[in-house]
C-alpha cells in the first residue's frame, strides 16, 4: 500500500518505505500511569510522506535514512496530523534486521559447507589409509 493511500481510521495496513526525519523523543504518561518514551518520524514512499509514532523501543531501531515496513500498522489523526502507528498488535521492520539475518545466513551457509569440506577430507584421508592397508 502506499503512503498517499492511507486514510483516517484505517486498520491492518502494510507500507514500506524510508525515514527522512526523527524529532525529539519526548517522555509521556500513558493513561495506564506508566512513563513511555515516544517520537515522531516522518516516513516517505514514492507517494507521499507520513508522521510515523515510534514508542520506547522501536524508536532505537531506527535512524534517518533507513528503510522500513510496518505490518499490521494503523492510522490516527492527532491534532490534525494524520499518523501511522505501529501499535502492539504491528511490527516494525528494518533494513539492518534484514542485513543482520542475511548475515547470520551466509554465516550458516559457509560453516555447513566447511563442515562438508571436512567430513570429505576425513572421508579422502581414510580411503587412502586403507588403500595403503591393502
Amino acid at each position: 500500500m502506499k503512503v498517499s493511500e492511507l486514510r483516517q481510521g484505517m486498520r491492518r495496513i502494510n507500507v514500506k518505505g524510508r525515514i527522512t526525519e526523527i524529532g525529539e523523543v519526548r517522555e509521556v504518561m500513558t493513561k495506564f500511569g506508566g512513563m513511555s518514551r515516544v517520537v515522531n518520524a516522518t516516513l516517505e514512499d514514492d507517494s507521499e510522506t507520513i508522521t510515523l509514532t515510534l514508542w520506547n523501543e522501536d524508536i532505537d531501531r531506527v535512524s534517518v535514512g533507513d528503510n522500513v515496513e510496518i505490518e499490521n500498522g494503523y492510522i490516527t489523526v492527532f491534532r490534525g496530523v494524520k499518523q501511522l502507528n505501529v501499535g502492539r498488535y504491528g511490527t516494525l521492520k528494518t533494513g539492518k534486521e534484514e542485513s543482520i539475518e542475511k548475515e547470520e545466513s551466509i554465516e550458516k551457509e559457509e560453516s555447513i559447507e566447511k563442515e562438508e569440506s571436512i567430513e570429505k577430507e576425513e572421508s579422502i584421508e581414510k580411503e587412502e589409509s586403507i588403500e595403503k592397508e591393502e
